[in-house]
């Protein structure tokens, strides 16, 4: 039975929708002293060959980094109505007590939270993305992978598909003609940017100081 009914919809049924738009946040999950002495070389050459800090480039794989947050919305809710509230799931740090926690934001672990996205996934007609098929899921599915958690529905196949994955980015993007960055779409559709008092840099950092209503406030 639990083929068929996701358990881990109970957690998150009431966020089922039609259209379902999300994005994630990640961080480094293993401090780079705890690594096996070939894997801590592979991953400084990965770095020093991408010009990054070794800590950046563990928060953008998914064998070294973990979800920390996913906001979801409903894309087909009216602006300004209740159901137009982004939620977001949300990891909280060890060693800090998060005090007045807004009723948007619901914490839980990593593993859980693959979990009830993927039960969502599921039961959605359409997911949206921005720049989901290059970052986000792939990251979604090896954090599954690892938690051997089963991710219900391909959004990664069928590229030029609009369903069940809709990559915005993949029809915005200008190919090398020009950024394509989220903030910069924005700004060319005259949509208020999220890149305003923190970027994804800064959310590893956050994260260690114990904000994670921050981050899910920039993630939402």
């Amino acid at each position: 039975p639990d083929q068929l009914i996701d358990p881990a919809l109970a957690n998150v049924e009431d966020l089922t929708c039609g259209t379902l738009v999300f994005d994630i946040e990640t961080v480094p999950g293993i401090e780079l002293r705890e690594l096996p002495a070939t894997v801590a070389s592979a991953l400084s050459d990965n770095a020093a060959k991408k010009d990054m800090d070794t800590s950046a480039v563990m928060g953008m794989s998914p064998f070294f980094g973990k979800v920390v947050s996913i906001a979801i919305g409903d894309g087909d809710a009216e602006p300004g109505t209740e159901a137009a509230q982004v939620t977001v799931l949300a990891v909280p740090p060890e060693g800090f007590e998060i005090a007045d926690c807004p009723p948007w934001l619901r914490l839980m672990s990593e593993a859980d939270l693959l979990r009830a996205f993927w039960a969502l996934a599921s039961k959605a007609e359409c997911v949206v993305s921005y720049n989901g098929r290059g970052f986000d899921v792939p990251f979604l599915v090896a954090r599954s992978l690892v938690h051997e958690i089963p991710a219900r529905v391909d959004l990664v196949s069928n590229k030029w598909s609009l369903r069940p994955h809709l990559d915005l980015f993949e029809l915005v993007t200008q190919r090398g003609r020009g950024p394509s960055k989220l903030d910069v779409v924005c700004w060319a559709l005259g949509i208020e940017s999220p890149k305003g008092a923190m970027d994804g840099s800064m959310v590893a950092p956050a994260y260690a100081r114990g904000e994670i209503v921050k981050i899910a406030e920039y993630n939402a």
